[in-house]
């Protein structure tokens, strides 16, 4: 299904990644689309868009998540967001929601039940000064282990870059084939290892 969420606005875009209960943080989601109108005179600042996010995060956990009466049904309920800003001002943001919260990520984020074995390749092998299209296979090889190594995670892999003045669903790799390409070296890596150790 669809994970990623663009919208624009009056100065700028916004995309939300969803992990979790698809239905609540799609009405998050809708929420910080109303609050953020295209068509308004002023451009929006960074610290509006902030409060915006946080309280459209923080109100579907309270009515939704929170008066869940059992534990189970709250963990069920729960959802992550990662939030990708950029503003023409020259802003660019991303974060990352935990329950009712809202907070800045400086390098990456990982979130839903893969968050782990995607931290761990990302942590190995992300640089803050590297071209979009190493980041995306980098991104694609998290997002491929993750697939392999925990139940319930699967279906094709997406990806929306934004820059400093720009926004685009292009990143120069068909997942698809790249996730194979990268299985297929992992596989034989692993073999010439233990060959390597005979």
């Amino acid at each position: 299904q669809q994970k990623i969420f663009p919208h624009f606005f009056c100065g700028g875009a916004i995309a939300f990644a969803v992990a979790g209960n698809e239905a609540n943080a799609k009405m998050a989601i809708e929420d910080c689309k109303d609050a953020l109108i295209l068509g308004r005179k002023r451009a929006y600042t960074a610290k509006e868009i902030k409060i915006i996010v946080r309280d459209a995060v923080r109100s579907i956990c309270e009515k939704y998540v929170d008066t869940r009466p059992s534990k189970a049904e709250r963990e069920l309920a729960d959802f992550q967001l990662i939030i990708a800003c950029t503003l023409k001002a020259g802003f660019v943001q991303l974060s990352s929601s935990l329950g009712p919260s809202v907070l800045a990520v400086d390098r990456f984020t990982c979130q839903g039940v893969g968050w782990d074995v995607g931290h761990h390749i990302m942590e190995r092998g992300y640089d803050p000064n590297m071209r979009i299209k190493d980041a995306v296979i980098v991104a694609i090889q998290a997002l491929g282990a993750a697939k392999r190594q925990v139940p319930n995670i699967g279906g094709q892999s997406q990806f929306f870059v934004m820059g400093e003045q720009f926004v685009s669903g292009l990143i120069g790799h068909d997942p698809v084939e790249t996730e194979r390409l990268i299985l297929e070296y992992e596989k034989a890596a692993e073999l010439l290892l233990l060959r390597a150790g005979d």
